[in-house]
């Protein structure tokens, strides 16, 4: 596989930052070139079928997953390498060389060591069954529709807790000139014990538990990726109205178990009881 079609293959010319979770921001991830070519060529047109269907179409989450996207026409062929390798048991070996050591911090009971992460069994979402793997891996294509009245594409919140990593990789058009869309990483606020975590969670977290620790725009060519936890509280700051849709890739690491607890029940219970509604939740 060409790993020169690698988001990470800058990884280790950047810092590691391990507050308030593990995360790496690569600013130029792929030489300006590939990210041309593929931004040049980013396949819209495949949304096309899935918008229709939409009834509420103002600033919606649609994905095309790469199992999917192997039986569609007109998928270009840099896109169709660009997500054979990202879904690949070479990719996940990338992934585990920068974070293996804070996996197996984060979770010693599932990952002891280094040698455990490596000996993975890697499948695909959509595929693979997780009966058979040790992770299913996806990388999809994405956008967030047009937004026809200001609105945030998701709140405060971090994902599943069978979900081992996520990351997102930009590559905003240049006819763009929308506002907003930017991710927030942000952090509990100092002293809460896991328990408050657990109790204050819901699909859409206050923002009185949190305080905001960095944005990072959303620009062309800039990569993103993270180890879930608890801790790994991220949002997506407010799009004003564009006719422009927020063109990125997604990529995961789901696993078999559950790596981490989220909402405790009786605050999800107490919260349906009031008549207060969550925020949908989506990998």
């Amino acid at each position: 596989m060409n790993t020169q079609i690698s988001v990470l293959q800058k990884a280790l010319t950047v810092t590691l930052e391990t507050y308030p979770f593990p995360y790496l921001v690569i600013a130029d991830a792929l030489p300006t070139e590939l990210a041309d070519r593929l931004t040049n060529s980013y396949p819209l047109h495949l949304f096309d079928l899935a918008k229709q269907k939409l009834s509420d179409s103002n600033n919606k989450r649609v994905d095309i997953s790469a199992v999917a996207a192997r039986n569609m026409e007109n998928v270009p062929d840099i896109w169709r390498e660009f997500l054979e390798y990202h879904s690949s048991d070479a990719f996940l070996k990338e992934v585990i060389a920068v974070f293996g050591a804070e996996i197996c911090k984060a979770f010693p009971k599932h990952y002891p060591n280094q040698a455990t992460l490596n000996a993975l069994v890697t499948g695909r979402k959509g595929l693979d069954s997780k009966a058979q793997t040790d992770i299913l891996l996806d990388t999809a294509i994405s956008i967030n529709t047009p937004v026809t009245k200001a609105s945030a594409v998701r709140a405060i919140h971090t994902d599943h807790g069978d979900k081992l990593f996520s990351a997102l990789f930009y590559l905003r058009r240049p006819e763009d000139d929308s506002t907003g869309g930017n991710l927030q990483i942000l952090k509990w606020k100092d002293g809460y014990s896991a328990l408050q975590k657990r109790m204050f969670y819901e699909e859409g977290v206050d923002p009185k538990h949190t305080e905001l620790v960095r944005e990072i725009a959303y620009s062309n060519n800039v990569f993103v990726i993270f180890i879930n936890s608890l801790d790994a509280l991220h949002a997506v700051t407010p799009r004003a109205e564009t006719q422009y849709d927020r063109t990125f890739v997604n990529f995961i690491g789901i696993v078999p178990h559950k790596l981490f607890k989220k909402e405790l029940s009786i605050a999800k219970k107490l919260r349906k009881l009031l008549g207060k509604k969550s925020t949908p939740q989506a990998y």
